[in-house]
């Protein structure tokens, strides 16, 4: 575990200074956002006690790139993230967007959807970060352009956590090797 805590150690100094740089402003990014990676990721990790230890590894991966994801990509615009994405492909010499967009999408697909309503891009991102800071009890603020399914995701998450889809929404996480308490 201690190659990995120089990663995740790495990984996260590396974004705080991106973020620094991208966002021009050094008072965007704080501790605070180290204390939510962390968070994310030790939530993530705890979710995942029973793994073989054959799988911890490939599991910490995605959990690391999960948080990173959660902190840091998502508050990019498109230029900041393509930059992001480069960064962290050098860190770790594979595609954190490829990964990111695979957990991302195999999530997204758990939600029930309402006919008539199409799982976009922006749709299936509302709904991992609303799943994640719901799941954490993380405070988040959802901004966005009018129109980028801001509220159709929360409506979308609640009906899916509802007392009577509950049952079935952890089932389909289960089945989808999403062990979540």
């Amino acid at each position: 575990m201690q190659q990995w805590e120089f990663k995740i150690a790495r990984n996260i100094a590396a974004s705080q200074c991106f973020l620094r740089e991208h966002l021009a402003n050094e008072f965007i990014v704080s501790l605070r956002d180290v204390s939510r990676c962390l968070n994310f990721f030790y939530w993530l990790m705890e979710q995942h006690k029973t793994i073989l230890e054959n799988d911890k590894t490939l599991w910490t991966g995605r959990a690391l790139n999960i948080a990173l994801g959660l902190c840091y990509y998502f508050r990019l615009d498109k230029d900041g993230r393509t930059k992001y994405e480069c960064l962290m492909r050098q860190k770790s010499n594979s595609s954190f967007l490829e990964i990111l967009n695979n957990e991302i999408e195999n999530l997204s697909k758990l939600f029930e959807i309402p006919a008539r309503v199409a799982l976009h891009k922006n749709l299936k991102e509302n709904l991992f970060i609303l799943f994640f800071c719901v799941a954490t009890s993380t405070p988040m603020i959802l901004i966005g352009k009018p129109g980028t399914s801001k509220t159709l995701s929360l409506q979308i998450l609640l009906d899916t956590l509802s007392h009577r889809n509950i049952k079935q929404f952890n089932q389909r996480l289960k089945d989808n090797q999403f062990h979540f308490n």
